[in-house]
């Protein structure tokens, strides 16, 4: 039977953090998942922020039920297809960047005019796949910041651009995670606790304060 189960970060919880970043890599620049808590390598480029809508990240499952003979009722649900995805607006004044996320162009199919300072991209046919690497980081107001790595994904759905008076794009655009060539997860999730929270820590894994 499927299932959905959607986790928003938007409005009163997304207001606990003062900054979320888009980070990108693409898969073959030689980018690596930093270490927990450490910086992101030369590799990783900054392609914006989420706008204040949010991100919607949507778990959609399949599982199958077994009831047991004279069973009133299933007594095992086991997951058999599971399917993430992460849905966003992306706002950038970087027109490169971000459009080559939005189009999902490989670098070389941009080219540049040195004499007019001019990018052009020529589109219009079928996208071909663009795997790459994604982080969203999460600054939060007490100082602390949570961190979604994909590993391995690409976006799936693009809705229509919007533009302000300040020179920020809005692209709307929902990325989904594969499974990994070597057969690892693909979503890496990492939050750095404040000092406030390392007792809850203790307290959930009973263990002492790390």
């Amino acid at each position: 039977m499927p299932t959905t189960a959607p986790s928003l970060l938007t409005g009163d919880s997304l207001s606990l953090y003062r900054i979320v970043n888009v980070y990108y890599a693409e898969l073959d620049s030689g980018a690596e998942i930093p270490e927990p808590g450490g910086p992101l390598d030369e590799f990783w480029l900054h392609a914006g922020w989420l706008s204040p809508e949010g991100i919607s990240e949507n778990d959609n499952s399949e599982n199958q039920e077994f009831t047991p003979y004279q069973s009133a009722g299933p007594q095992l649900v086991v997951n058999t297809e599971r399917n993430v995805t992460f849905g966003a607006t992306l706002w950038s004044t970087s027109s490169f960047v971000a459009n080559r996320l939005y189009y999902s162009k490989k670098p070389d199919a941009f080219t540049y005019d040195e004499a007019s300072k001019t990018v052009r991209l020529r589109d219009g046919g079928l996208r071909d796949r663009d795997i790459i690497m994604l982080c969203l980081e999460f600054i939060g107001l007490n100082g602390g910041r949570k961190r979604v790595f994909i590993e391995n994904g690409e976006a799936t759905e693009r809705g229509a651009p919007t533009g302000d008076k300040q020179n920020v794009t809005g692209y709307p655009l929902t990325w989904r995670p594969y499974e990994t060539g070597d057969g690892q997860e693909p979503i890496i999730r990492e939050w750095t606790l404040t000092d406030r929270e390392l007792p809850m820590w203790a307290d959930v894994t009973g263990t002492p304060d790390p």
